[in-house]
C-alpha cells in the first residue's frame, strides 16, 4: 500500500502545480514540456487505480475512479474536455477519496461505507463524451 500512497501523493502534487498554472497568468512550472510530463504522471496514477481497484474488490474506489480516469483521459488525452481549475479540483477530490480508502483499509481493513458523495456528484456533472 505504501507505494500506491506515494504515487497518490506525487499525483496530487502534480495536480496542484497544474491547478496553480491554470489560474495564474505567470507560470513557474517548467513550461509546456514539464506540464505534459505532469499530466502523464497524473494519468498513469488514475489509470492504475481504475484498473486495480476492481481487481482488489474495492467497490467504492472503483465507483470513483472509473469515471475519474475517464475524466482524466478526456482532459489530458482525448481533448474533448478543456482542462481547467474546476476539473483539476475534481481530480484532487478523487485523490482525496483514494487516500481515505487507503487510510480506512490500513486502520480497519475495510473501505469506508460512505463519504464520496461530493466527488461522485461532481463527476456526474461532467458532460457525457461525444460519440
Amino acid at each position: 500500500m505504501s507505494d500506491i500512497g506515494a504515487r497518490f501523493d506525487a499525483a496530487e502534487e502534480e495536480l496542484l502545480i497544474l491547478e496553480e498554472d491554470l489560474v495564474s497568468t505567470y507560470s513557474n512550472s517548467g513550461g509546456p514540456a514539464e506540464n505534459d510530463l505532469r499530466t502523464e504522471r497524473v494519468r498513469e496514477v488514475f489509470d492504475l487505480i481504475a484498473r486495480e481497484a476492481p481487481r482488489l474488490g474495492l467497490s467504492r474506489l472503483t465507483e470513483v475512479f472509473t469515471p475519474g480516469a475517464q475524466l482524466v483521459q478526456r482532459c489530458l488525452r482525448g481533448g474533448d474536455l478543456q482542462l481547467d481549475p474546476e476539473k483539476v479540483e475534481i481530480m484532487l477530490l478523487a485523490l482525496d477519496a483514494a487516500q481515505d480508502v487507503l487510510e480506512s483499509l490500513e486502520s480497519t481493513g475495510e473501505e469506508p461505507a460512505e463519504g464520496f458523495e461530493d466527488v461522485l456528484e461532481r463527476l456526474r456533472e461532467i458532460p457525457a463524451s461525444p460519440t
